[in-house]
Parts: structure tokens; C-alpha cells; sequence
């Protein structure tokens, strides 16, 4: 089975390739397009679940694309780390492609091939194990988003969509110099070969450290969190949520990797990664409480929660690794949730701004439910997967030893309750000036109404829903995740079976 699964691995990529190029020949096959858009995560679940089975076996399974000679040939490598994020990527294209055709994105006449180009880069970047092809399949994602993130927008609304080509292009060059100066210090860009060469040479950590930097800036790591929280917001609600769980969270699986078989989890670094994600935390949950719109709000926790995940890295060991992982996992679930029942909410009532929504619990109860719970599951609240996920890294901290690490995972928990809290009284509960807002106009201040009691869609929260019921289900049944990201972390701990798979090739 083994041979089977790993001569299959080229598909993930080439599959939404191959469903885009017949979109773009067949740009008017509307029906053809949403069941492309739905059938190609839907085989990429399928094909990562036997690949989740198989890896209680054999820990990695490599291929050569394309009958090459190793050193000319692109290496796609999977184990359990690789299989549990295409499998969670997936499971989150399937539930966007489903609310962008309940909203209506999809007729948009080239957002299905854009689309599949992006979750064909995202299971490139998790599958290959060269740092030049890894820069070839980041920039496979970004073409794709560059169209994606302008999509149902005025021209005058294009300067966040600037800022967001402007940063990534920025990023990607750092990205293709750093592994231009690791060609030039060790002459190849190929991971396994790599290993420990930045543990063991500061000219090669150094290189490594520029690379790192590229990917810190993509993750929206503070300092340079900016970015995210100005251009998701203005981006179509399938779009913020689509991007949530996919730009940032592949950077993230690649510092994992890097930092794993690059740098051997060398512990010189970790408190200054320690301080680095602290801070990102912090930032994050305090930007939230000044924001006054859903999205925006949605885009700082982002950060924060980025922060947390990092954490796991900095904690690097078998206990902390496994706790960033299952942390990963959570938050990409959680969060998609969350922009998901937003855009829920925006596509009926035209705004996202808390000012303008009040009562929605008593006028839509589902959405209210399907808020709730992904809002007390973000803040570590049992029994959902967030509760599980902070009391993992809670422990590993304490494990460690790691005090700072310890005080900020509670400090920010309690910032990030009162941030959902906020928006529960505003946009949920009723409110003096229910389905009100003040607006300016040439005549002065006059008092604008909003029909709250309009009815949400079922096809639009629907997708928002069911990320929350999945992460109930997490919570209240963790060991499986538990098992998968502690075996992932082994993964990381014990690389020599990755050198192995893809030196034998």
C-alpha cells in the first residue's frame, strides 16, 4: 500500500491543476465549476485520511516527480505532520468552496480556477521537501490570492489589496535570497541534506535566519503583523476565511520543518522565539479590543492566536511540539469558523460593524449558537478543542519551565474572552439602540435603522457551523488528535527517517 499512496502524492498538486485549466477553457460551465471546486478537497481528505493510516506504519513515504534522477527531481515527502495539515487544509477548502456558493463567489467569473491554483500551491509547499520548490509552490499560492483578495471590491477599495501584493512580493524576494545564500554556503537546497548544517555552522544559521525571516513576515509575526490585519478584513468573507487557514498556517508548518531538520531544534534561539511570539500574542489580543468590526476584531485574535501556535515551536521538545501542533490544528478550524459565520452575517446584513447589529440572538439562534461556540472555543473554553489545545501548552510551558510562556497563555486567554465577550453584548444580545447606527450625513447626525430580524440563510451558516461542531467534537473526543500530534511531533523530534525517505530516492 505504501507504494501506491506515495505514487499518488503528485495528484494533490496536479488534480486542481488540471480542474482549473478546464475552467479557464470553460469559463461559462458554472455547474461544472462548483462541483470541481467541491470534488478536488474532497479527494485530497479522502487520499490524507489513508495517508494519516498509513504513517502508524511507516512513519515517511517519499517520491521523485516525474521519473527524475535525485538532485534533478522534485522530492514530495509525507508523514504524519505533512497529513494531518493536508488533511485539515482540506477539510477547509471543502467548507469554503461550499460558502462561496452559497454566497455567491463563485460566479465570479474566474474565482473557481483561482480557487484550485491556491489549494494546489498549499499542498505542494506541505509536500515538498526542497527549499527552492518550497519558494516555486509559495508563489503558486500568492498568484492565485492576488485575484482572489480584489474579488467583489470597488477600485476604491484597492489600497489594502496594494498593501497585501506589496508585502508578499516584498517577502518573496527575501524568501529567494535566503535560499540563494543556502545554495551558496552548503550547494543545495535539498532539506534532508541540509540537516543540522544550521545547528552546526553559524555562516549556513545565518542564511537559515534569512529564510525564517521571510516566513516570520508571511505568518504575520509581530512586528509585521500589520499587514493581515488591514488586508483580510476588506477581502470577500470566503476569501479572509480561506486565507486564514491556508497563507499563514503553511508558513508556519515550514518554520516547524526548518527549525526541526535545519537547526536540529537548537535551544540558543528559543527564548528570543519565546519573547518574538509573546509579544505577538499580546499585540494581537490588545489590538482586537480597539477594533469595532467582526473581521477586524477576527484578524487580530489571528495574530495573537498565531503567537500561541509559534509557542509550541519555541518550546521545542516532544511535549511542546505536540502541543503547537494540536494548537495548529485547533486554530485553523476555529478561526475559518469564525470568519465564516461573520461572512455569514455580512452577506445578509451588509456590515460587519458592531454599532450596526444587535439581538441577533434572539432573531437568528443558529448563528448566535455557531458564534458562541467557536468564540468560547478560541478563548479556552470547555469542552471545546480550544480548552484542550491551551491546557497542552499550558503544560508543556510548565514542563519546560518556561514562566514567561506560562503567564502570557493565561494573561492573553482572559484578553481574547473579553474581546468575544464584547461582541457577544454588542452584535448578539439586545442593546438600547437595537438595529440602530448613527450616520453622518450633509444634514447632520441622524439615526440610520438596520432590520436585524432579517433571517440568515441556512446554506450560509451552515459551513460556519459545522467547523464549530467539529472542534466540540475535538474537544469532547481529543485523544485521537492528541495521538496524531504527538506522533507528528515525533516526526520532528526523530528526523532520521525523513533523511532516510528522501536521500534513499
Amino acid at each position: 500500500m505504501t507504494e501506491n499512496l506515495s505514487s499518488l502524492l503528485p495528484l494533490l498538486v496536479a488534480i486542481p491543476l488540471l480542474f482549473a485549466s478546464i475552467l479557464v477553457v470553460y469559463p461559462k460551465a458554472k455547474v461544472l465549476g462548483r462541483i470541481l471546486i467541491v470534488i478536488s478537497p474532497a479527494f485530497s481528505i479522502i487520499y490524507s485520511v489513508l495517508l494519516l493510516i498509513e504513517h502508524a506504519n511507516t512513519p515517511v513515504i517519499a517520491e521523485l516527480i516525474g521519473g527524475w534522477p535525485a538532485g534533478f527531481a522534485i522530492a514530495f515527502v509525507s508523514d504524519t505532520f505533512t497529513a494531518l495539515m493536508l488533511l485539515t487544509t482540506s477539510i477547509l477548502i471543502f467548507t469554503c468552496a461550499f460558502f462561496s456558493i452559497a454566497s455567491k463567489d463563485s460566479d465570479e467569473r474566474y474565482f473557481e480556477p483561482l480557487f484550485l491554483v491556491l489549494s494546489s500551491g498549499v499542498a505542494g509547499v506541505l509536500l515538498t521537501a526542497d527549499l527552492f520548490n518550497l519558494f516555486v509552490f509559495i508563489e503558486l499560492m500568492f498568484l492565485p490570492s492576488c485575484g482572489l483578495i480584489v474579488m467583489r471590491k470597488g477600485l476604491n477599495k484597492l489600497a489594502s489589496s496594494r498593501l497585501y501584493v506589496t508585502i508578499n512580493l516584498l517577502t518573496s524576494s527575501i524568501l529567494v535570497i535566503g535560499i540563494g545564500l543556502i545554495y551558496g554556503a552548503t550547494g543545495t537546497v535539498n532539506l534532508a541534506e541540509l540537516a543540522g548544517t544550521a545547528k552546526d555552522s553559524d555562516l549556513v544559521a545565518g542564511a537559515f535566519g534569512v529564510v525564517l525571516i521571510a516566513l516570520s513576515i508571511k505568518a504575520a509575526i509581530f512586528p509585521t503583523h500589520g499587514w493581515l490585519t488591514r488586508t483580510y478584513p476588506s477581502a470577500s468573507p470566503v476569501v479572509s476565511a480561506l486565507f486564514s487557514g491556508l497563507h499563514t498556517k503553511v508558513a508556519i508548518f515550514a518554520m516547524f520543518r526548518i527549525y526541526s531538520v535545519a537547526f536540529l531544534g537548537d535551544t540558543k534561539y528559543l527564548f528570543f522565539f519565546t519573547v518574538l511570539f509573546v509579544l505577538t500574542m499580546l499585540i494581537g489580543a490588545l489590538g482586537a479590543l480597539g477594533e469595532t468590526n467582526l473581521r477586524s476584531i477576527f484578524a487580530f485574535h489571528m495574530v495573537s492566536q498565531i503567537g500561541y501556535i509559534l509557542l509550541g515551536m519555541a518550546l521545542f521538545g516532544y511535549v511542546g511540539l505536540a502541543a503547537g501542533i494540536f494548537y495548529l490544528i485547533h486554530h485553523l478550524i476555529i478561526k475559518a469558523s469564525l470568519f465564516l459565520t461573520a461572512g455569514a452575517i455580512e452577506e445578509t446584513f451588509g456590515t460587519g460593524k458592531l454599532s450596526k447589529l444587535h439581538g441577533l440572538a434572539r432573531s437568528n439562534k443558529v448563528v448566535a449558537i455557531s458564534f458562541f461556540m467557536a468564540a468560547m472555543s478560541i478563548s479556552g473554553i470547555p469542552p471545546f478543542s480550544g480548552f484542550i489545545a491551551k491546557f497542552n501548552l499550558l503544560s508543556a510551558s510548565i514542563v519546560e519551565d518556561n514562566y514567561l510562556a506560562t503567564t502570557a497563555i493565561i494573561v492573553v486567554s482572559i484578553i481574547t474572552l473579553m474581546s468575544m465577550l464584547k461582541i457577544w453584548s454588542s452584535v448578539f444580545w439586545d442593546s438600547e439602540f437595537a438595529g440602530n447606527d448613527i450616520e453622518r450625513t450633509s444634514q447632520g447626525l441622524t439615526l440610520k435603522e438596520i432590520d436585524t430580524s432579517t433571517k440568515v440563510r441556512t446554506t450560509l451558516i451552515a459551513p460556519g457551523l459545522s467547523l464549530a461542531l467539529l472542534s466540540l467534537v475535538i474537544g469532547l473526543s481529543p485523544n485521537l488528535l492528541i495521538n496524531l500530534s504527538q506522533r507528528a511531533a515525533t516526526s520532528l523530534v526523530d528526523i532520521e527517517p525523513y533523511i532516510k525517505a528522501v536521500l534513499e530516492l
